[in-house]
């Protein structure tokens, strides 16, 4: 496959990647207009890794695992959101600690 069509695909598959699996960067270049400047560099540098391992006598598939991180880095870690206080889990937290301080008429604070 003709190396100009190759970084095509790469591109797309990259692209593909970063916004499935890295969506804030994905966005964040999107947004600063850096997106296309990022995937050709990656595309670029995944090339000339690959080249290079090529010549010191790696199979065409062994350079692509090796230098394929430029293409696609690692997933975003996921965040769990923090899950709101429902008023009414509120309410209950309240009412079982009011209810733990209650005490039978005659009931000492302390055990003797």
């Amino acid at each position: 496959m003709e190396l100009a069509m190759q970084h095509a695909t790469w591109i797309a598959q990259a692209r593909q990647h970063l916004k499935e699996h890295r969506p804030q960067a994905f966005a964040h270049l999107l947004e600063t207009g850096d997106l296309e400047q990022y995937l050709q560099d990656a595309a670029n540098e995944t090339g000339k890794q690959m080249q290079l391992l090529m010549r010191q006598g790696a199979t065409w598939q062994e350079a692509w695992e090796a230098s394929r991180g430029s293409l696609f880095p690692e997933a975003e870690p996921q965040t769990v959101p923090k899950m709101p206080q429902r008023e009414g889990f509120k309410a209950q937290r309240e009412l079982t600690r009011a209810m733990n301080e209650l005490r039978m008429p005659g009931e000492k604070d302390q055990p003797e």
